[in-house]
């Protein structure tokens, strides 16, 4: 009986611990379609948060958060702004986030999944949504 017990309890902790293993794989740095903008994600708690590490300007200057709609925030770069935020895993999914729209100053709906090491954005705002391809960067 102690031996059942203990097998079960060993394979509920394994795939437990799968499950937790597949969400991770969204951790690490990702690039936009036109290779200006790359972010990490990252676990945040129970959730997967991104933050903004690099912007390629046209004209090679420090981009601003000059729609941030925090008049205060406006003249901040926005390398080391969080992103994306509260992502929950579920069954091959990251959902229920919030992404930043810094061309607009706004927050969208999120969610994102994950097909042959590409990452497929989704941003959404009642019946409107758009989708995005980001790839790892090597």
């Amino acid at each position: 009986m102690k031996q059942l017990l203990l097998t079960i309890f060993l394979i509920g902790f394994i795939t437990t611990g799968n499950a937790q293993s597949d969400g991770d794989q969204i951790q690490g740095l990702w690039q936009n379609e036109q290779k200006n903008l790359t972010v990490e994600f990252y676990k945040n708690g129970e959730t997967y948060s991104a933050k903004i590490v690099n912007i390629i300007s046209p004209n090679g200057e420090t981009v601003l958060d000059k729609n941030n709609p925090d008049k205060k925030k406006r003249n901040q770069p926005l390398v080391g702004t969080d992103f994306i935020s509260g992502l929950q895993y579920s069954s091959q999914e990251w959902k229920n986030g919030k992404i930043y729209a810094p061309k607009r100053g706004i927050y969208l709906n999120c969610k994102i999944t994950v097909q042959d090491n590409k990452l497929y954005v989704t941003a959404s705002k009642g019946i409107l949504s758009e989708t995005k391809i980001w790839t790892r960067k090597q």
